[in-house]
């Protein structure tokens, strides 16, 4: 047991200097993060609203709401949302979602690694997959907390389709599935990005004369498992999406986020294209077709980061759906820590593995410098901002983006009489009344436990008419059609997930008894 835990030790510790910045006192200043903090208070509120899956946070935006976990990762702030609840404030919460993106991806390369080529391979792959200067640079300069906790999933996923493939067990089926769902709801876009290499994996086997075709659908039925889990998220995240400015906005300027040469060595670091060369002179020595294969997808996966692919963002997708250029360095990134674990395997002594260790946390620690600021909590859950870069996910009835703060929950627009509470109101005409809340698919509005028609196509809001006398006004956030088809594909896939446990457990069972 000593012997299996004492890797994991050293990986804590070889990766406590990059944590370190982030628990201590302070938030780092970067692009996004406060904003996490402000979304994370967000959903808490929305939470005791009751409405889950929570979609439309109603306290950011001014106070009016903004539909942004309908579009964008929601699994940070369900995993932040149980951190809080445990007793951390939300700042503290969203800094331990950060810190445990470094450990538990650490942690997810070693085993992935070491379960192939050993325990130095291991450790090598897992603190450049922590250390990597991208990486780095993308908690703690863009401060992306989807992003950061995606990287835990990929090798995760890689590893149980690994022993699905080999062990044909429905436990790891289910895992597979769960870590699959997991990644696609941490950060939709990166999801996007690893998922061609997901099923370049899955499909390998079949170029070998002796294939498995039954281990490469169980593989399928895994991925599957994880898509079906987490329908109840991107359905309605490409469906909502007609309902919003989104396909009007521009996020960014995509060329400005090429690599060049001026930040490729500040985001891609020596260590990666060292461990391409070493692997290649290993590859060409031992004529070895599967390294080959692996440096040439590393290579590949930075083209889509480089300025000769220019033709291909001008005119296609990937502007409104990647944005960054840069981001495609997650996969390369990831292929170039497993290349390191290849050259380890063969190369590698401890001393040696010690230093290129020591070298490559070295460079990581030097290649970012902490801006600590020491707000209190309170001036980040008192934000009131979308949270996203250009309000991209208003809806389209809103005229005007640049809201304020509404006086009340409630405004009478014409006719007289008195808002008494956030939901009572006495009516001495007939009145035209705005509930101070942007429309989106899904409001609904119940006067006197009865519902009205709202109003939204002039500008945007929920705006409805009530006679006269005093009525109780009830403004709820539910789930339309097309989320609740989504919602029971959820269900239904978890059903099968649990399926695959429960068989997993009743086979372990008759082996016990036998």
């Amino acid at each position: 047991m000593i012997k299996k835990l004492m890797p994991l030790l050293l990986l804590f510790l070889f990766t406590l200097p990059l944590i370190q910045p982030i628990l201590t006192a302070g938030f780092f200043r970067t692009d996004d993060g406060g904003f996490m903090i402000t979304r994370l208070f967000a959903f808490h509120e929305t939470l005791k609203t009751g409405q889950f899956p929570v979609r439309f946070l109603e306290t950011i935006n001014h106070g009016y709401g903004y539909p942004v976990l309908d579009f964008l990762y929601p699994l940070p702030f369900y995993i932040g949302e149980l951190i809080h609840l445990a007793g951390f404030s939300f700042m503290d919460s969203i800094k331990l979602l950060f810190a445990l993106s470094f450990l538990l991806s650490a942690f997810a390369m070693y085993r992935l690694v070491a379960s192939k080529w050993g325990v130095k391979a291991g450790l090598v792959s897992a603190v450049l997959y922590t250390y990597a200067p991208y990486r780095v640079f993308d908690v703690y300069k863009r401060g992306s907390l989807g992003e950061a906790l995606a990287f835990i999933f990929l090798p995760l996923i890689i590893y149980y389709l690994f022993r699905v493939r080999e062990k044909h067990r429905g436990v790891d089926i289910a895992l597979g599935a769960f870590f699959y769902a997991a990644l696609i709801t941490s950060h939709n876009v990166l999801a996007f990005i690893f998922t061609p290499l997901i099923v370049l994996f899955v499909l390998q086997p079949l170029t070998k004369k002796d294939r498995d075709v039954s281990g490469f659908v169980l593989e399928v039925v895994s991925l599957a498992l994880g898509v079906g889990l987490t329908t109840f998220f991107w359905l309605p995240a490409f469906y909502d999406l007609q309902y919003t400015r989104a396909a009007s906005v521009q996020i960014a300027e995509f060329k400005n986020y090429f690599l060049y040469p001026d930040n490729l060595n500040y985001l891609l670091g020596p260590a990666l294209p060292f461990a391409v060369l070493a692997a290649l002179l290993i590859a060409v020595k031992n004529h070895n077709r599967s390294l080959f294969i692996l440096i040439a997808l590393t290579i590949l996966s930075l083209v889509p980061a480089l300025p000769l692919f220019t033709p291909v963002w001008r005119y296609g997708f990937l502007p409104r759906l990647v944005q960054f250029p840069w981001r495609f360095l997650s996969v390369t990134v990831f292929l170039g820590s497993v290349l390191a674990g290849a050259v380890i395997k063969r190369w590698g002594k401890w001393p040696a593995v010690l230093l290129v260790m020591g070298i490559i946390i070295i460079n990581g620690l030097q290649s970012y410098k902490i801006d600590k600021i020491f707000y209190p909590e309170t001036y980040y859950t008192g934000k009131d901002d979308t949270t996203t870069v250009k309000n991209e996910y208003l809806s389209r009835w809103v005229k005007n983006e640049f809201l304020t703060l509404p006086p009340g929950k409630l405004t009478i627009l014409s006719g007289m009489g008195t808002i008494v509470s956030d939901r009572q109101v006495i009516a001495d005409t007939p009145l035209k009344l705005r509930i101070n809340r942007i429309y989106f698919p899904g409001w609904q509005v119940l006067v006197d436990g009865a519902p009205v028609n709202i109003r939204y196509e002039n500008e945007g809001f929920l705006d409805i008419s009530i006679p006269v006398g005093e009525h109780e006004i009830n403004a709820r956030f539910r789930e339309t059609p097309v989320r609740q088809l989504a919602d029971l594909v959820s269900l239904l896939s978890l059903g099968g997930l649990l399926f695959f446990l429960l068989k997993a457990y009743n086979k372990k069972l008759a082996k016990d008894e036998q």
